[in-house]
């Protein structure tokens, strides 16, 4: 049952007011409301946003967390009167330069996270990829399993259940594995753009014809043989293949709408729109679903649905299920017990987007990539669809000029060692070994 607050409009209690009615009255007021409902079911529904957000003033508020036993109750309580995210919005409709204004001021003083809407992205083709979200995870592992990475040469991508990531988490942060499983695709010509420009044998493809790897269609670990051509498999109903066409349809629109991202911030650095352009000529963008069980985990116990860290791609576009998770933390070089941690609040059909550290090294430092972490205490499974855009494989990743008049410019100072985005990858992926085989 769901519980309403209803007040006349401007009859907002007032401190004062609340502090003249003796606290015995008050106590017994709260004990009455509480006793109409389980404390579980405040906990699920809206009345503990009413309480958090308004309706009654703090000083209750107060005294009726005080009274409160349920630990989980207080905490979402807590968290939804200090959950506001600083996070600007990046309108579309509202024109490039308009957002590449927004960005700007933001990214000097804010989270490095935005919100994105106006994004023209159809209704049906966001709802056919989380429709197709749910129908993986909710397979037996025998099908899941089948998209597993059966060789180093498939790293990073394909399934992978609960584990430690392979990306540099904070491990003084971060004492138990990752509490998720996903997937990763990318298109068909990621692991030979990849390999080659990594100094690995790439013979088993180049015994095959190289062009039919180009195209948007997607390689899907474990489907497909080296050569990109599907696997024989038992499939009677078609739901495998929608599956992929969901899934390969909203990576397409995903695509396109990370480019308008990319001018967006070229001009909020007062570069042209088409600046980064040639650093993705042929991107290693990925698509990620993510997907985190329905359990409580407490992230100050170093348990959390994924552990903090800063992406690797220029920047990424999520898309989530409507379910809370996502904490940034503004200033990464702090020490771990004094981080302060942010609430990125979901709003439906609205991405939110995040600097990663390729970005971080072309503007050598203006931009910053965000540490964040998801912690899903939420009591509910949650879900994600994270788009990472990758520069090519043999882009190297230097810092840029910036604009005339900029004192902040990117070509000052030595900056680190000039490398290819592929060799930088390898690097970073602490799960890939110096001589994949």
């Amino acid at each position: 049952m769901r519980v309403t607050m209803t007040m006349r409009p401007g009859a907002r209690m007032r401190t004062a007011a609340a502090a003249s009615v003796p606290q015995s009255m008050r106590a017994a007021r709260l004990r009455r409301y509480l006793g109409r409902y389980s404390r579980w079911k405040m906990a699920e529904h809206g009345p503990v946003r009413a309480i958090a957000e308004g309706g009654i003033d703090s000083t209750m508020v107060e005294a009726w967390l005080s009274m409160v036993e349920c630990d989980a109750l207080k905490e979402k309580i807590v968290r939804e009167r200090g959950r506001a995210s600083s996070a600007a919005t990046l309108d579309l409709s509202r024109g490039e330069e308009e957002c590449a204004k927004v960005m700007r001021e933001a990214a000097f003083g804010g989270t490095g996270f935005f919100y994105l809407k106006g994004h023209g992205i159809p209704r049906e083709t966001l709802d056919g990829v989380m429709r197709s979200h749910s129908w993986f995870f909710e397979q037996e592992a025998e099908l899941k399993n089948t998209f597993r990475p059966t060789t180093k040469f498939h790293e990073p991508l394909g399934y992978k259940d609960a584990q430690v990531e392979n990306i540099l988490v904070e491990k003084e942060s971060q004492t138990k594995p990752d509490f998720r499983e996903h997937l990763r695709v990318a298109r068909k010509r990621y692991q030979y753009d990849f390999h080659k420009e990594t100094g690995v044998d790439t013979s088993v493809l180049d015994a095959h014809n190289i062009s039919e790897m180009d195209g948007d269609h997607l390689h899907w670990v474990g489907q497909e043989d080296a050569g990109g051509r599907p696997r024989p498999r038992d499939d009677d109903d078609g739901a495998l293949d929608d599956f992929k066409r969901r899934v390969e349809a909203y990576y397409s629109e995903a695509f396109k709408l990370s480019r308008k991202v990319h001018r967006i911030t070229a001009l909020s650095l007062g570069l042209d729109a088409d600046a980064f352009d040639r650093y993705f000529q042929r991107p290693l963008d990925i698509l990620m679903l993510n997907h985190y069980p329905a359990i409580k985990r407490d992230a100050a116990k170093g348990e959390v649905g994924m552990g903090a860290h800063c992406d690797f791609a220029f920047t990424t576009l999520l898309l989530t299920d409507g379910t809370e998770g996502l904490q940034v933390c503004k200033d990464k070089n702090r020490p771990v017990e004094e981080r302060e941690w942010e609430w990125i609040t979901p709003e439906e059909g609205t991405f939110v987007i995040n600097f990663g550290d390729a970005l971080e090294r072309l503007t050598n430092g203006n931009y910053k990539s965000v540490l964040h972490r998801v912690a899903n205490v939420s009591g509910r499974e949650r879900k994600s669809v994270a788009f990472f855009c990758e520069p090519s494989a043999d882009a190297r990743i230097k810092p840029l000029a910036m604009s005339d008049g900029d004192d902040r410019g990117a070509g000052e100072g030595e900056g680190e060692e000039v490398e290819t985005y592929a060799r930088y990858l390898k690097r970073r992926f602490s799960g890939i070994s110096e001589d994949l085989q």
